[in-house]
């Protein structure tokens, strides 16, 4: 009867070694221009977070759609920029901006640019809010 438990052990001990990894593409395309990361609050205090290439260009209405269908917490968001910051130490630098939830649908110009006017919350220039998610994100004094 002793040996039993432990037979039982075996089993767990095998499966506790496979860990889900995390896929990491949607978030991470290397171009050397850095990360623009944008926040949104989903409720009070309850942030959600997409992720971009830094680009020299205005972002599309659809980009910022894209990015609020896959959301991240802030601990996943986190997990995601130390992993680009050891793929590419040289270009990392992330910018973080806060912009409201949902998406207006008057946030699109004949262009398919996205004004910022549009899209930018309030929250964007407090800067309590802005130094809590840099905290969480880790992106505080990364100069």
């Amino acid at each position: 009867m002793k040996r039993l438990p432990a037979l039982l052990l075996v089993p767990l001990l095998l499966l506790s070694g496979c860990v889900e990894r995390y896929d990491y593409t949607p978030y991470y395309h290397a171009v050397g221009k850095g990360t623009e990361v944008y926040c949104w609050e989903i409720g009070e205090n309850d942030f959600r977070c997409g992720a971009m290439p830094g680009t020299n260009r205005f972002k599309t209405y659809d980009e910022f759609q894209a990015i609020q269908k896959l959301p991240a917490t802030l601990s996943k968001m986190r997990e995601i920029l130390e992993y680009i910051k050891i793929e590419d130490p040289y270009n990392y630098f992330v910018s973080m901006h806060i912009i409201i939830y949902p998406l207006p649908d008057y946030g699109e110009n004949d262009n398919g640019v996205c004004s910022w006017y549009d899209i930018l919350s309030e929250k964007d220039k407090d800067e309590a809010i802005r130094y809590y998610l840099e905290t969480r994100l880790g992106i505080v004094n990364q100069y």
